[in-house]
């Protein structure tokens, strides 16, 4: 009974499993879509009976192509009356179960990162992969084996080689794989050296970091997933507390969950950091793009830089001193909904102490009717994310020595020789 809830619960958050259930509590890994040769869900289940004889299951589950997790617990799954010393009970079976999990976890992380350097320094540097031809960019610190695998490393922020992700092609089709064992979260792959005054890129997959750094010669951070974006961002920003972040994520429009969105600005808004999306013309010309490979791809490598300085732009007339009138042509300019409820209100709300009430009023008014919103909708998204981030902008005052956090991040989000 246990086990079929179990599985009910999994299905409930989207993540379906066929079953059965191995409850040995080691890692399984499977595919909750047609993927079956790229397993990117993975369960943790433990089965097992209490002092009194209760039976009992927890199962952790979760996805690392978008960071989900859950955890499904039978006593809270039933209709039973459990005693105060059988909860006590399952709460330490639960921590001896986690602390175990996490033993056998490290151990196959430290087997898995042995195995991966093995297995990179047999590696060429020098290759050719359709991968790369159809993605059309270069090999920026990966290598190729015979069997026709192209290997990236999984680094920490120290630089060790922790796992590889494996590329390569099957039935006509590209497969990502990583190292089983390896340890992923929080650790990525770098192209381009950081300096003192870079601005640091942070994007998904190979394909869009290596389209990124060709066109801007940012330096840039694969993460390879969305479910990974935050820890990476968590990382680099700790490491890196003074730069420059700009996350190049991914618009997953075609999905049921727009994911890639929804983690880039997660980690964004979190970790202090710009974020940007890639824009097509045309309604993406009926094809399925949704990263800045995709626009590579599509557009030329030109139209990824013409998207960055309309980044920069945005950012310098969030920090402007506007009068009324400036505002006006501002909204009359802009047609899109992103624009007007992002750039173009944060502008308004930046010059909102220098306006008259009545031009505060019509204003505001003016940018929801051209969005298409109320502005209570407006004005209840920016109270959501000032709460959302006033821990954050204390801290980042903080760390700049000041209070002036506008001018300031206006003053460093400008261009020079270098670039941003």
């Amino acid at each position: 009974m246990y086990e079929s809830n179990c599985l009910r619960h999994m299905s409930q958050n989207e993540i379906p499993f066929q079953g059965p259930l191995i409850c040995d509590g080691n890692i399984h890994r499977f595919s909750r879509d047609a993927k079956k040769n790229q397993p990117d869900e993975w369960y943790v289940a433990h089965l097992g009976f209490l002092s009194s004889s209760q039976p009992y299951l927890c199962c952790s589950y979760g996805s690392w192509s978008d960071g989900c997790k859950f955890e499904y617990k039978s006593w809270e799954d039933s209709n039973k009356v459990y005693s105060s010393a059988d909860r006590k009970e399952l709460q330490s079976k639960i921590e001896e179960n986690r602390r175990l999990t996490l033993i056998e976890q490290q151990k196959r992380h430290e087997e898995a990162a042995k195995k991966a350097k093995t297995i990179w320094d047999s590696a060429s540097s020098f290759g050719r992969h359709l991968y790369l031809e159809e993605k059309k960019v270069e090999a920026y610190g990966i290598r190729f084996n015979e069997t026709y695998s192209l290997f990236i490393p999984v680094k920490n922020i120290e630089g060790d080689i922790l796992s590889l992700q494996f590329i390569y092609q099957e039935n006509g089709k590209f497969l990502k794989r990583f190292l089983p064992g390896g340890e992923k979260q929080g650790h990525f792959h770098l192209i381009g050296q950081i300096h003192e005054e870079s601005l640091i890129c942070i994007a998904e997959g190979y394909a869009t970091g290596a389209s990124w750094h060709e066109a801007t010669s940012h330096p840039t951070v694969i993460a390879f997933d969305s479910g990974n974006l935050f820890s990476v961002t968590q990382a680099i920003r700790s490491r890196y507390p003074s730069h420059r972040i700009l996350i190049v994520g991914d618009d997953d429009v075609n999905a049921k969950m727009n994911v890639g969105r929804q983690k880039a600005t997660e980690a964004a808004e979190t970790h202090n950091c710009l974020c940007i999306f890639p824009e097509f013309k045309n309604q993406r010309c009926g094809k399925l793009f949704t990263d800045f490979n995709d626009l590579h791809v599509s557009h030329g490598l030109a139209e990824i830089r013409i998207q960055l300085e309309s980044l920069v732009s945005k950012q310098e007339t969030i920090s402007k001193h506007l009068s009324f009138k400036d505002i006006d042509l501002l909204i009359d300019q802009t047609s899109s909904f992103e624009d007007l409820t992002g750039y173009v209100w944060k502008a308004f709300l930046a010059n909102k102490k220098h306006l008259k009430g009545s031009e505060i009023k019509r204003l505001s008014k003016k940018i929801a009717n051209k969005a298409g919103i109320s502005v209570k909708d407006l004005e209840d998204e920016e109270e959501r994310k000032e709460i959302n981030h006033r821990s954050i902008a204390l801290s980042v005052i903080d760390s700049f020595g000041h209070g002036n956090l506008v001018e300031h991040l206006g003053k460093i989000w400008k261009w020079n020789e270098t670039g941003l």
